[in-house]
């Protein structure tokens, strides 16, 4: 078992190191060849994309990891695939064409393939089967399609792609890239007998949306306030501001996808072993709190050696965004975890529904107010209002969440 946790963990950590190793080289050539104008006007095109992967991944990652780990007969397994994908496909036309109609409006005409490419992205990416492996427990392959395509992407993106591309180039590169690694997983957990196709049934389409919608709550608001800041931040700022906020971000969420990546090793093998629920949170915990140490030693060095201009700004906004590793790792571990080991899922949609709403609501006002400084407030002040949130219900209450 632990042998099989190792492997797991290092071909999660191959997709995630792969996954920014990408960004800090790619980012980096297009901040340096266009500046942070145009990137922070791609920022925003990637921004805007995380609504909807959330939205095409419903919850994937709570509720389908459980439901292919617990469930033994295999048989169903096959029929749950199938409404998967075809919840996904749906969501994504009906996605799209709300998309499409809006950018009819004169306002927001000039953003119409922006937007339009940025949900073609989001469906690529939700569609990668990493729910499927996780439950399974055979990320290997996951691990080694990903990195495959990510290197291949980076290729492209570094010395292929003509100087006069635009976002379009950048956008599509990210597609084609994701939908290989879907296509070859779906294929892959085909060849293993993992499931067979077969017509997708009404039922289960229906149950697949009635079941995640708890799981979707808490995978979605997050994404909501976090992805409107940088929208507000972009309305209230300039593109430069927010290219420069973004990569500040994008080199705190190299702790916070490890984090991510822990707990979606252990996940599947703590369904089956509840009881080490709490020797993992205790860990996680302390593990988020030398990572928020380690950022903030470690990550300025990092950007000094693959930016030009702008460092201090960059370092800055990361000094003071690393508070939210430690608040992140605690409501992972005693809000996320806890509530689907032990079937409290409602009581933790509801802590992220406040505090994500609360970020949502404060977002419009302290960015105006302060800028780039208000959305750092925010991103730390709604983790640490989640973070309050579960230890309370955790340690204070009689019946825990």
């Amino acid at each position: 078992m632990r042998h099989k946790f190792i492997i797991n963990t290092l071909s999660l950590l191959s997709i995630k190191g792969v996954d920014f190793l990408v960004p800090l080289i790619v980012f980096p050539i297009l901040i340096n060849k266009l500046g942070f104008s145009e990137f922070g006007f791609i920022s925003l095109g990637f921004a805007f994309s995380m609504y909807f992967i959330a939205i095409f991944q419903y919850g994937n990652n709570l509720v389908a990891v459980k439901y292919i780990a617990s469930e033994i007969n295999k048989a169903k397994h096959s029929s749950y695939v199938i409404n998967v994908l075809c919840s996904q496909v749906i969501l994504f036309f009906v996605s799209f064409i709300l998309v499409y109609l809006s950018t009819l409006n004169e306002a927001l005409h000039e953003y119409n393939k922006l937007f339009l490419l940025s949900v073609s992205y989001a469906l690529a990416e939700a569609l990668i089967p990493t729910w499927l492996y996780q439950g399974k427990e055979k990320m290997k392959a996951l691990g080694g399609v990903g990195v495959i395509s990510k290197l291949c992407l980076l290729a492209y993106l570094s010395f292929l792609m003509p100087e006069s591309s635009s976002y379009i180039e950048v956008f599509l590169a990210f597609i084609i890239s994701s939908l290989f690694s879907a296509l070859f997983l779906f294929y892959y957990g085909y060849k293993s007998s993992w499931y067979n196709f077969k017509l997708p049934s009404l039922s289960g389409i229906f149950n697949y949306y009635k079941n995640g919608v708890q799981a979707f709550v808490v995978q979605f608001t997050p994404t909501l306030y976090t992805s409107s800041i940088v929208l507000v931040l972009g309305f209230y700022t300039t593109n430069e501001i927010v290219g420069i906020f973004s990569a500040a971000q994008k080199f705190v969420n190299i702790s916070l996808s490890f984090l991510l990546i822990i707990f979606n090793v252990a996940y599947p093998y703590l369904i089956k072993n509840r009881d080490k629920e709490n020797f993992f949170s205790y860990r996680y915990i302390v593990l988020s709190a030398l990572l928020c140490i380690g950022s903030v030693l470690v990550l300025p060095y990092l950007t000094r050696l693959i930016i030009n201009e702008s460092v201090e700004e960059i370092n800055f906004n990361i000094a003071f965004l690393a508070p939210m590793i430690l608040f992140f790792g605690i409501r992972v571990a005693y809000g996320q975890l806890h509530c689907y080991l032990n079937r409290k899922e409602k009581q933790y949609s509801y802590i992220v529904t406040i505090g994500s709403l609360t970020g949502l609501f404060c977002s419009v006002f302290i960015i105006k107010e302060y800028g780039s400084n208000g959305a750092i407030i925010l991103m730390n002040l709604v983790n640490f209002i989640m973070a309050s949130l579960v230890i309370f219900y955790k340690f204070q209450r009689k019946e825990n969440i």
